[in-house]
């Protein structure tokens, strides 16, 4: 693995980890 790759790597599982943050957040809205 290129030196290169990793931080486009870790960007999209921040990205992915956000998302699945605010969906959780969202259904935890909607069940209260």
């Amino acid at each position: 693995i290129g030196g290169d790759i990793l931080p486009t790597v870790e960007a999209d599982l921040k990205k992915t980890a956000a998302v699945v943050t605010d969906k959780a957040k969202e259904l935890c809205k909607r069940k209260s």
